[in-house]
C-alpha cells in the first residue's frame, strides 16, 4: 500500500474535532453524524487492543522507529493518545497524532468543513482580526472581509492580547455563533452566524499589480502577480494528482504576462506534498528540468519507499526569483518550496520565522483494522525531506543558519515584516505586500518594516572542527 504523503492542516481539524476521552461529544456543537463519529472515537481510546495496534504500527512505520523501546508496557498508558504521545520522539515530533477516520477523510482529503469559515490572526498591536474567511462559508455568505477587528465572539468580549487557541474555541464552541466586528471603514456590524458545511478554497486572492518607474529608467514597468494560498489540497479525480485551482492561477498568470511573482503563504501549514511539487515545477526555470528537487527518507524498514524526485518544468512562467511572505504560523508547504527552490533560482522570503517541519506525516490506520473499526486514524511522521544539496534540518523553521547552496542562480534574502490583518487583500499598506514591491521596485527594503539579511550562496567559512560550513550574515 502506497501511503499518501502531507504535512497536516492541523488548526482546522483540532478545532472541529476537539474532543478527549471522556467529554460529552455533544457539547460546543458536535451534535448528530459528528457527535457519534467523535463518541466512537473517544471510546476506541480506551480500548487494550487500538492501544496495541498504535504501538505496533510505530515500530514498522515511524521515522524514528529506534527511539521506540523493545519492551513496552502499555498497561502505564491510560489511553491510545497517551501511547502515542509516551512514544513520540521529542522534542522534534509535536506533529503525530490521532484524530477521528471519517472526520479525516471529510477535512483533510476533500477538504469540507464544517463551521463558519472564519480564521483569525493579531496584528502588531495584539489586536484580534479576521485573517481570512473561506469562500461559500457562512461568513462569506454574511458579507465578514479580512481586515474586520473581532470585539465580542458570542457573551466574551475580546482585549487586546487575546491568545489565538482561545479565539479558535470561541469560534468553534457553539453551533450559532455571535460576532461584533470593527469593519476596515471604522463602522460596528453585528453578525450571526451558524456553522455549516462547505469545502474549503485553496487559493484565498490573486491580482496583477503593475509597478511603475522602475529603477534608472523611468519607462520601466513590472507585471507582479500576487497570489494568497492557504491549503495544498489535492483536487478530487484529477491524475496524477494535483490541484485544479493551482493550474487555474498559474494559468491566469502566465496569460497575464507576470514578470515576477509573490506568493502568500502566511496562513499555510499543511497539505499534500504533490501540490508543493507541482508548484515548485511551475516556477522553475526551463532549464532545471531532470535535476534533483529532493529527497524522501524513510526509516529502515520502509527504505524501499524512499525517494529522488526531479524537477519537470510545468507551464511557461520564466521568473528568476520567487517572493514568498511567511507568518508564525506556516509551516510544512512553503518551508518545503523556499528549501527545494534556493538551490535554483534567488529566493526571497518576507514575514516572520516560519514553525519548522521538515518531515511528513502519512496516515496509518489501514495497516490495522484495531484502528479504521474504532474510527480511528493514525497520522505519524514516517519521512524526513531534504533539497537537493541535503538540507533537512529546519527545526526553528525559516529563517535558519543551516549551509545555502553553493550556486550562481541560488542565493537567498530574508527580510522581517510583521503579519498586518488589519488590511485586506492587496492593499499596499500591508506591511508585507509593501515590502515585496518595495524591494521589486528599487531592490531595497525601508528600515520601517524590520531587518535583512543576506546569505550569500558563495560565502564560506571554515570552522574549527575543520568542516566547510557557510557564513550566516547579521542583521542589515
Amino acid at each position: 500500500m502506497v501511503k499518501r504523503l502531507f504535512w497536516f492542516w492541523v488548526i482546522l481539524l483540532m478545532a472541529t474535532a476537539a474532543c478527549t476521552p471522556g467529554e460529552n461529544p455533544s457539547k460546543g456543537g458536535n451534535t448528530g453524524a459528528l457527535g457519534a463519529s467523535v463518541k466512537k472515537f473517544n471510546e476506541g481510546l480506551l480500548k487494550e487492543d487500538v492501544k496495541k495496534a498504535v504501538l505496533d504500527v510505530l515500530k514498522e512505520h515511524y521515522f524514528w522507529d529506534s527511539s521506540i523501546p523493545t519492551i513496552v508496557d502499555l498497561t502505564q498508558y491510560a489511553t491510545a493518545l497517551d501511547v502515542l504521545e509516551g512514544l513520540k520522539y521529542k522534542p522534534n515530533d509535536e506533529f503525530s497524532m490521532l484524530v477521528p477516520l471519517d472526520l479525516y477523510t471529510s477535512i483533510i482529503v476533500f477538504g469540507k468543513i464544517t463551521d463558519t469559515g472564519i480564521n483569525v490572526a493579531l496584528d502588531d498591536k495584539q489586536k484580534l482580526y479576521v485573517a481570512f474567511v473561506f469562500k461559500n462559508s457562512p461568513a462569506d455568505k454574511a458579507g465578514v472581509k479580512r481586515g474586520w477587528e473581532i470585539l465580542k465572539i458570542n457573551d466574551t468580549r475580546i482585549p487586546v492580547n487575546y491568545p489565538l487557541d482561545s479565539a479558535f474555541k470561541r469560534l468553534n464552541e457553539t453551533l450559532k455563533i455571535d460576532i461584533d466586528f470593527q469593519t476596515s471603514d471604522s463602522t460596528y456590524s453585528s453578525k450571526s452566524l451558524e456553522k455549516a458545511e462547505y469545502t474549503a478554497n485553496p487559493v484565498l486572492h490573486q491580482q496583477i499589480i503593475k509597478l511603475d518607474s522602475l529603477g534608472k529608467d523611468k519607462n520601466e514597468s513590472l507585471k507582479v502577480g500576487y497570489w494568497v494560498y492557504q491549503n495544498f489540497l489535492i483536487s478530487e479525480g484529477l491524475t496524477p494528482k494535483r490541484s485544479a485551482e493551482v493550474q487555474e492561477s498559474m494559468e491566469y498568470f502566465q496569460n497575464q504576462g507576470v514578470q515576477e511573482l509573490i506568493i502568500d503563504l502566511r496562513y499555510s501549514s499543511g497539505g499534500e506534498v504533490e501540490v508543493a511539487e507541482r508548484i515548485c515545477n511551475y516556477i522553475t526555470p526551463a532549464e532545471n528540468t531532470g535535476k534533483l528537487m529532493y529527497t524522501k527518507k524513510n526509516n529502515t524498514l520502509q527504505s524501499k519507499n524512499n525517494l529522488t524526485v526531479p524537477f519537470a518544468k510545468a507551464g511557461t512562467l520564466a521568473l528568476k526569483q520567487i517572493i514568498i511572505l511567511t507568518s508564525k504560523r506556516t509551516k510544512g508547504p512553503a518551508e518545503f518550496i523556499l528549501n527545494v527552490m534556493e538551490p535554483f533560482l534567488k529566493v526571497v522570503q518576507i514575514g516572520e520565522s516560519t514553525s519548522g517541519m521538515p518531515v511528513t506525516i502519512s496516515q496509518l490506520s489501514s495497516f490495522n483494522s484495531k484502528l479504521t473499526d474504532n474510527n480511528i486514524e493514525l497520522l505519524a511522521v514516517t519521512s524526513r525531506l531534504a533539497n537537493s544539496t541535503g538540507v533537512t534540518d529546519y527545526w526553528d523553521g525559516f529563517p535558519k543558519n543551516f549551509p545555502a547552496t553553493p550556486s550562481p542562480n541560488g542565493g537567498y534574502l530574508y527580510h522581517l515584516a510583521y503579519d498586518s490583518p488589519q488590511y485586506n487583500w492587496g492593499n499596499v499598506k500591508d506591511y508585507q505586500l509593501a515590502a515585496a514591491l518595495q524591494y521589486l521596485k528599487t531592490g531595497k527594503f525601508g528600515n520601517r518594516l524590520g531587518g535583512t539579511y543576506i546569505r550569500p550562496a558563495w560565502e564560506k567559512v571554515r570552522l574549527a572542527d575543520n568542516g566547510i560550513h557557510y557564513k550566516f550574515p547579521t542583521y542589515q
